[in-house]
């Protein structure tokens, strides 16, 4: 009897841990699946979207604005995921890293092409000869960044001085 009611708390105590990793598994999914498709971007659109992250950032106290000029126009899915989540990335980086107190995201609108200039008044940083060197120094948001920006034929570029706070620039042809 002792051995079945071992046996019996050992099989509870290993449904619980599967049931744990079973959990964990799930999460993971559900962060992947955002991480593919934010909802916000399907609910609100990127500028909305957009608009949320930099409430986050004034919630925070770092005063922060979206500016957009030019004639605003429909952008396909693609690139409004690559719009949100290069803005994400770098507001994260500005909140991680900065210190600073002020940002501004401002998003042009051209005739054929869209420009976001994400910058700040924080702390900069002496940038790498390369941006591919941003991967071999741990920086793997920036260099994330650039790769995207590059797969859907854009262009990246990183302004920074140390006390000079940084410029994020995106270019992509619509």
């Amino acid at each position: 009897i002792k051995t079945v009611e071992q046996k019996t708390d050992e099989t509870v105590q290993g449904l619980k841990e599967l049931r744990a990793e079973i959990t964990h598994i799930l999460r993971g999914i559900s962060y992947l699946s955002y991480e593919l498709r934010p909802v916000e971007l399907d609910i609100l659109g990127w500028k909305t979207a957009c608009e949320l992250l930099i409430t986050e950032l004034n919630d925070k106290g770092i005063n922060a604005q979206l500016v957009i000029t030019g004639a605003e126009r429909s952008i396909s899915t693609d690139t409004a995921i690559l719009l949100f989540r290069v803005v994400q990335e770098a507001l994260k980086n500005i909140v991680r890293h900065t210190q600073a107190t002020k940002v501004i995201v401002d998003v042009q609108f051209a005739r054929k092409r869209i420009k976001v200039i994400i910058s700040d008044n924080g702390r900069g940083f002496e940038l790498p000869k390369e941006l591919s060197d941003f991967a071999s120094q741990g920086k793997m948001g920036l260099f994330s960044m650039k790769e995207r920006v590059r797969l859907c034929g854009g262009a990246l570029s990183i302004k920074s001085r140390p006390d000079k706070g940084t410029e994020v620039k995106i270019e992509l042809k619509v």
